[in-house]
Parts: structure tokens; C-alpha cells; sequence
């Protein structure tokens, strides 16, 4: 049977209105929508049901006044009716739509101080609302009449909509039109979606959605039945059906999904700018959630060691100073992870406070290392090296400088991030002696074989020690092969010499004096204001390379006490102060 709407006039469609939302607002309606929902729990097909119940033992005795059934069908083109072109061009028929759908919907807390106070949202705007089993709405309205509650405002006046916990974002196609981010129960079915929309997923019921037929858009014959999990991105959902449910699904989903922008899509995230690019084209950019609008960082192609050691990392209990693991997914095959957007590599601050004296940045340098230190071992904490401990690995917190004297500077939220090369501990993998960065390296990991917590904090000490003075005498050195990396002979030739470099370049530090081989080594390099470096620094790579045997770790506290820690404090007061440190001793420098 073809699908009809009664048409109403403005006085008609005014005068439904009117009696819907004085049933809307009575006590016992809203205490037992209220019951019927906190009953449902977290399941959106048993609360959108409850609504619909609810909502419809109010409408049917007031919509049959006006020529619909008392049914879920009569109430769907009662919101159909209401929500016709011409109606839509009348601002306070919008706004009645907009209170109605927010006075159905349990989520939201509506305070209403008189049976006029719809009038108010009138001067809000956006898009209409659904219907209640029937009605609902994620319009954002301000005014006299509606007060909508604190969490759902913001700055711009849009309404944050982050995903709820368990659902997922997924892009449907009608027609010509396209339609993105609409929230639905992850791992829903296509059946169970159809059910969704026929109790209110979109605000109005959609009548008769079972006769809507679904397919993968694009794939030619791949045709989903209702038992077919429904497609996730970058996968499009294109819907079929008699031309009355389309229209329906179609005023739905203009009222809750996105229009296509043109950017690519991997998952919920649209793809930005580049941020950043690796060998073997591994690229970061920043990225957009495609619901809610926050911003984050998105690497692809990931490997699947990152996203093995990051899920193994989520999974056994936080790491201080690891970027917070946002979503996982793949595009063309291949992974990619998604993690909250941090500050400027450590590469790119380091400079800065190279145009100071030596006093100023050793006290800059000694709260880098000791913040860095609590990371790695909180790392390895986990069991987990990260066998790539570098300035580019290492980035600052999100935000600018502090305003005013005593604010916290975010920057000093330092994390490590690029895992692409961690590995268990014990119990990891050996990696050649070219994995990683070799200009951090360890002196023992330049041979190859399994990394030791001992390799990170070395790695570390080559990081500090280039905020201190800049150029290592060997950068030149890599910088000059890269170009001829592939050949075994140059790679195994250049690591080897720049681990003799290493190796002479401590003992330089250690004696004060340099031997005739590592003169003649260095030769030509800018070698000699390391005679300057810090003892407490020559200490820190002598502690480093005393390696010890699981399950003895490293001392940490006596690295953190030769970078000034007093060793009274708890980690966590420790972090604190280090923060407080940064504020005052390195934020001056960058």
C-alpha cells in the first residue's frame, strides 16, 4: 500500500502542534518516558522503541483529530506532514517542530516555564525537527523558551556530537544524495538498522523501512540481506525502496548526517594536511573526526608491530608520555592508527636554546632528560623497548606558550610516539643494527640483536647531548650515505665508523683528551666543545651502559639524580615539579 500524508494548513498543522506539546509536557508523561528509557539501558533499538510507545499514547488521540491513524504509521506521517516545504518556510512551525522533538527525547533535559515557551526557539534556527516515535531532534536551539543543557553548548554554537561509546560512523547513499557520520550500534546488522529506523533513529519514524533494500555502493551485485553486518568507511551503504520511505529516510538523514566534503575518509577521520612523512611512504596527517569535528594525528600505512605494541600498551595499563590511542582501522588493506594531536617535535625546539649559555641550557636539558626518563620507564614498565628513541620521536605537548607568570606550560607534556620499532622485553625480536635512528643509537646496538631498556636510555643520552651542543660529530657522516643506505657495504661500513665515533666521543668526554685514532676520526668535525659537557652527563652514558640482566632493571633513579632529581618526591610529585621546572627553565629558551 503506497504511503499517503494528510496535507495541513498552518492553522492545522499550529493547532497539532499546540496539543502535542502540552501532552509532551505533562509530569506523568515524562516521569514514564523517563522509566521506559533508563529500563532500555544502553541499547539504542530497545530505547528508541520506548520512545516510540511512549510518544504514541500521547499522539494518537491528537493526531486522529486531524485525519491520521493512532498508529506508528499514522504518527510517521503526522511528522511527514508537519515537516512539508511550505510548513518549513514558517519559523515558529520550525521552532514548535524543534521543541516537540526535544520534549520526546529522554537524552535531552528540557525546562519549560510556560506553555508558550516554544517561543523562544524561534529565534534559534537550524534544522527541524522529527518526529517521536516520531520526534527528535539534534538541532541546537537558544532563546527564551528552550534552556538546553550546558554540556551539549559550545563557543561556535554548534552541539558537540562525539560518538557514543560503542557505535561507529557509516556513510549511506540515496539516490544522488550522500550522507556521512551517522552514528549506529557497533557490529549492527542491516536488519537490525532498518528496525532502528522504523523506531527513531533519525528523530522520525521511517514507516515501512523493511521494504528498504541495501547494497555496498560500487560494488556491482554485492547486495546485503538483513543479516549482513552493515558496511563501515570506507564502504558506502547505497539504499533502494518505494520512493515515500526514501523520501523519509532522506529528511532523516539531512537532519543527522554530514555532506560530503571531498577529502579522503579513512574510518570516522577525515584526512587534513600532512604532518609528516617516514621511508617506505609512511605519512602522518592531521585528521578530523567526521561527527564531531576534533582534530588528531592519523598514520598510514602503519605497521603492524605499531599497532600490535600500541593495542599491547592500551591493553596492560596507561604509559606516561605515550599519545592516547584514538581508533584503529584499515585502508586498501593496510592499517591505520589514529591518536590525539600533540605539539612540535623536539627536533624543532631544540635550537632555541642553543642561543643561550651553557648554564642555562644544562638546567633547560636536566628536565627534558628527567621527564623523558619516567617515560621510558614507564615504557618499560609495560615490558616494551621502543628501539627508536630520537628529537623527531619525541613530541611536545599540544598548545602555545603559557599567558601569565604562573600558568602550567602544556608543552611540557612531552610523549614518545612513532612505535614502529618497539618490541617486547624479554622476549622481542632482534633488529638489525641499521633499524632505527642511527644517529641516537646505542653504541651495543649498532652490531644488531635484541634491544635492552639499557639501548633506550643511551639513545636518550645522545638526544640530551644534542640539545646541548646541536650537530653530533657523526650526523655529517649519515647525512652524506643515506643516499647509498641500500648497499650493505656502505650501511655496515658507515654504522661501523660511527660507532667507533661514539665510543671515542665518551672517552673524549671522560679524560678531557682525545686518542691519536679518534683525532684523526673526528678530524675536520666540530668535536671539541664537547669538553664542555656536563660530568653528571658523562656519568649518565656510563650508567646506561652497564647493562643488566632480566628481571633487574636499570637504575633510573640514579639517571634521574644525575639530571638534578632529588629522589624524595613520588613519580607523580616528581612529574609535578618537572613541570613547574619546565615552566621556569625551559620555556624561557624556546
Amino acid at each position: 500500500m503506497p504511503l499517503q500524508t494528510v496535507p495541513l494548513t498552518r492553522d492545522q498543522a499550529f493547532a497539532m502542534q499546540e496539543e502535542l506539546i502540552a501532552g509532551f509536557s505533562e509530569e506523568a508523561f515524562r516521569r514514564k518516558l523517563g522509566a521506559r528509557w533508563k529500563a532500555a539501558g544502553n541499547d539504542m533499538v530497545l530505547q528508541a522503541r520506548a520512545r516510540q510507545e511512549v510518544c504514541l499514547e500521547v499522539q494518537g488521540p491528537i493526531i486522529t483529530k486531524f485525519g491520521f491513524e493512532a498508529s506508528r504509521k499514522g504518527a510517521a506521517m503526522s511528522v511527514l506532514a508537519l515537516q512539508a516545504p511550505e510548513l518549513e518556510q514558517d519559523a515558529e512551525i520550525t521552532a514548535r517542530n524543534l521543541l516537540l522533538g526535544r520534549l520526546a527525547d529522554p537524552s535531552k533535559r528540557v525546562t519549560r516555564g510556560s506553555g508558550r515557551d516554544y517561543q523562544g526557539a524561534a529565534q534559534g534556527g537550524g534544522a527541524s525537527g522529527g518526529g517521536s516515535g516520531a520526534w527528535g531532534s539534534r538541532a541546537t536551539t537558544t532563546g527564551a523558551g528552550v534552556a538546553l543543557p550546558a554540556e551539549e553548548c559550545s563557543p561556535t554554537g554548534k552541539a558537540p556530537c562525539a560518538p557514543a561509546a560503542g557505535t561507529v560512523a557509516v556513510d549511506i547513499a540515496v539516490e544522488a544524495s550522500r550522507y556521512e557520520g551517522l552514528e549506529v550500534p557497533r557490529g549492527c546488522t542491516v536488519g537490525q538498522w532498518k528496525q532502528l529506523l522504523a523506531t527513531g533513529l533519525l528523530g522520525g519514524a521511517v514507516a515501512y523501512a523493511e521494504r528498504l533494500r541495501c547494497h555496498v555502493e560500487g560494488a556491482e551485485g554485492r547486495g546485503l540481506d538483513d543479516a549482513a553486518p552493515l558496511p563501515e568507511p570506507p564502504d558506502i551503504v547505497g539504499v533502494q525502496g518505494p520512493p515515500p520511505v526514501l523520501r523519509m529516510l532522506k529528511l532523516g538523514l539531512q537532519r543527522k548526517g554530514q555532506p560530503p566534503d571531498g577529502r579522503p575518509r579513512l574510518g570516522s577521520y577525515r584526512l587534513g594536511r600532512k604532518l609528516g612523512s617516514g621511508i617506505r611512504g609512511v605519512c602522518v596527517y592531521l585528521a578530523e573526526h567526521v561527527t564531531d569535528g576534533s582534530e588528531a594525528a592519523l598514520k598510514w600505512p602503519a605497521g603492524r608491530d605499531e599497532v600490535r605494541a600500541l593495542r599491547e600498551l592500551e591493553r596492560r595499563a596507561p604509559v606516561l608520555g605515550a599519545p592516547r590511542l584514538l581508533a584503529l582501522g584499515t585502508h586498501r588493506g593496510r592499517p591505520f592508527v589514529v591518536t590525539e594531536l600533540l605539539g612540535e617535535r623536539l627536533s624543532c625546539a631544540f635550537p632555541r636554546p642553543r642561543l643561550h649559555p651553557l648554564e642555562a641550557r644544562w638546567r633547560a636539558v636536566r628536565v627534558i632528560g628527567r621527564l623523558l626518563v619516567r617515560r621510558l620507564e614507564s615504557l618499560h614498565g609495560c615490558r616494551y623497548v621502543h628501539c627508536d628513541v630520537s628529537p623527531e620521536n619525541i613530541l611536545l605537548g599540544s598548545g602555545g606558550p603559557p599567558e601569565g607568570s604562573s600558568a602550567e606550560d602544556p608543552r611540557g607534556a612531552l610523549c614518545l610516539v612513532d612505535f614502529g620499532l618497539a618490541r617486547p622485553y624479554p622476549g622481542g625480536e632482534a633488529l638489525e643494527g641499521g633499524q632505527g635512528s642511527a644517529e641516537w643509537s646505542s653504541v651495543r646496538s649498532a652490531e644488531g640483536g635484541v634491544r635492552r631498556p639499557e639501548d633506550d636510555l643511551e639513545a636518550l643520552g645522545w638526544v640530551l647531548l644534542h640539545g646541548l651542543f646541536g650537530t653530533l660529530p657523526w650526523i655529517p657522516v649519515l647525512s652524506d650515505a643515506y643516499a647509498e643506505w641500500s648497499a650493505d657495504d656502505v650501511r655496515e661500513g658507515v654504522l661501523g665508523q660511527v660507532r667507533r665515533m661514539k665510543s671515542q666521543l665518551l672517552d673524549y668526554m671522560g679524560t678531557g683528551s682525545a686518542t691519536r685514532a679518534a683525532t684523526w676520526e673526528l678530524k675536520g668535525l666540530d668535536w671539541q666543545k664537547f669538553a664542555e659537557t656536563p660530568r653528571e652527563l658523562y656519568q649518565f652514558f656510563r650508567v646506561c651502559q652497564a647493562e643488566s640482566k632480566y628481571p633487574q632493571r636499570p637504575d633510573y633513579a640514579a639517571l634521574s639524580a644525575l639530571l638534578g632529581s632529588s629522589g624524595e618526591l613520588t613519580s607523580a610529585g616528581a612529574e609535578q615539579q618537572d613541570r613547574q621546572d619546565w615552566r621556569q627553565f625551559v620555556t624561557p629558551l624556546l
